[in-house]
């Protein structure tokens, strides 16, 4: 090999390896540097503290203090510790009533009992249900305004709807145009006790047929074509879309007990 060669060689190696020290400055440069950012504190519980760098310590160890109170917590291995702190500061829970209280209002005693009302009736609840005690305890939870009431009371606010309601019905009825229809129907409760339920049909002035319930009549055993032909003879008749005669007789004869309290 030529001297002229060896040159050549000699210089391609040594550029190869001032390249590799280069590489391996710029990469060593951009370790420390991206070791040099700041990691951000993305937590909320950065909401509620203070980060202090570690300089100001003897041990060098970043803390973190409550904005609350004077607690000071490390940092170095976690900020598990900082939501614990939250939930149990005793400067953060003062503060948290004080937005509930100012949005609360105050509630309408009358309107919170015809409310009741209505869900009682809606769902089929008992009148006992307002003085069950965990139900108050949510209400008394929601609002510090409430007051309780009593069985009775809710049976009074249930009677209110009903004859307001009434009253609507019987308005509504007399000014149908055409005529009303009437269907008796034989409902059985949860108790199994056995009742008739008069309904009335009627097509209104923008042509919409509607169905109102007009009135319930208990149905005492047995229900039977011997036990209904007992009494007047019926001045109603009934044409059940199923049924045998003895639901016949046991309808015809209901309408006579439920025609007194018919609205119409």
């Amino acid at each position: 090999m030529s001297s002229q060669q060896r040159n050549v060689i000699g210089h391609v190696d040594g550029g190869s390896s001032g390249d590799e020290d280069n590489l391996a400055t710029v990469s060593t440069s951009t370790g420390r540097t991206s070791g040099q950012k700041k990691r951000q504190r993305t937590s909320k519980a950065w909401e509620t503290f203070n980060f202090i760098p570690g300089n100001q310590f003897e041990d060098n160890i970043p803390r973190a203090q409550c904005k609350n109170c004077p607690k000071l917590y490390m940092v170095n291995k976690g900020i598990s510790n900082l939501s614990r702190h939250s939930h149990k500061c005793v400067g953060y829970a003062t503060e948290v009533p004080v937005s509930i209280v100012g949005n609360s209002k105050p509630i309408d005693q009358t309107k919170f009992k015809e409310l009741m009302a209505m869900a009682i009736i809606k769902h089929g609840y008992e009148f006992a249900i307002v003085e069950h005690g965990g139900l108050q305890n949510v209400m008394a939870y929601l609002n510090d305004c409430f007051k309780s009431f009593t069985r009775n009371t809710a049976k009074s606010h249930c009677l209110k709807i009903h004859k307001r309601e009434k009253e609507k019905l019987k308005t509504i009825l007399s000014e149908v145009l055409g005529r009303l229809c009437l269907t008796c129907d034989l409902w059985t409760s949860c108790a199994t006790e056995g009742y008739l339920c008069l309904t009335v049909h009627y097509v209104d002035s923008e042509w919409k047929l509607n169905t109102k319930i007009l009135n319930f009549c208990h149905i005492a055993p047995p229900h039977s074509a011997s036990g209904g032909s007992r009494g007047r003879p019926p001045r109603a008749t009934a044409q059940p879309s199923s049924g045998s005669e003895a639901s016949i007789a046991l309808i015809s004869l209901s309408v006579v007990v439920i025609r007194p309290s018919v609205i119409l």
